[in-house]
């Protein structure tokens, strides 16, 4: 039986978050009553430069927070936003990531459809080979029936793959264009993935955590 994954623990998100938070409160870079993603905005609106420190960490900011919105709808344990106020469509944009999904399950379904597909010809094409000898043609009428077969079962198969490679190109595109799908698995696996990711980017930066003190 597989095994269920493991949920993403919410807590060590928030604390990660909050911790980036901090560090831009303490650089007069975010106000002690923002929350994460307004300092977040903020910041990459004044720092566009990916290269500089304070853009990665208001990006790392930016990637925890809808990994952790994400984490909650997932779990069922939607809380209050966190990024306060906002429209009813704000709040959609940043926390609802239904259509996305809906995109992504739409798009993948074709996969196992189109593999079904291939199954059905090649099982058709021997029938109609089967179909012949059962008529008992002679050799030529055979050998004909055949090679036909083969043609035309080739060239639908060919299409088919033609179909799956261009479908995977869909997905990738897709993929690219909607950042509301975390590219992290909603884990604890995938939490642990990007917590890596941003403590390397960080480090990378010459981030340097302050002490809570300060950061509050």
């Amino acid at each position: 039986m597989a095994t269920k994954p493991k949920e993403v623990p919410c807590d060590e998100v928030i604390d990660c978050s909050d911790e980036l938070r901090g560090w831009l409160v303490s650089r007069n870079l975010a106000g002690r009553k923002d929350s994460a993603l307004k300092a977040s905005f903020d910041v990459l609106a004044t720092y566009p430069d990916e290269g500089c420190l304070e853009n990665i960490v208001a990006q790392c900011i930016y990637e925890l927070e809808m990994f952790l919105a994400a984490a909650q709808r997932r779990d069922s344990e939607i809380q209050a936003p966190r990024l306060e106020p906002l429209s009813d469509v704000d709040k959609s944009l940043l926390y609802d990531d239904s259509p996305e999904v809906e995109t992504d399950k739409a798009i993948r379904a074709f996969d196992p459809k189109l593999a079904q597909l291939e199954r059905l010809i090649r099982r058709v094409a021997i029938r109609k080979v089967q179909r012949a000898k059962l008529k008992g043609f002679n050799a030529k009428v055979m050998n004909d029936t055949v090679t036909e077969t083969k043609v035309f079962a080739s060239c639908a198969i060919e299409q088919i793959e033609l179909v799956r490679r261009k479908l995977a190109l869909v997905l990738e595109a897709f993929q690219t264009m909607c950042p509301a799908l975390p590219e992290d698995e909603v884990t604890l696996s995938g939490w642990r993935k990007l917590e890596r990711s941003v403590r390397k980017r960080l480090r990378a930066a010459g981030y340097e955590a302050v002490p809570p003190e300060r950061a509050r």
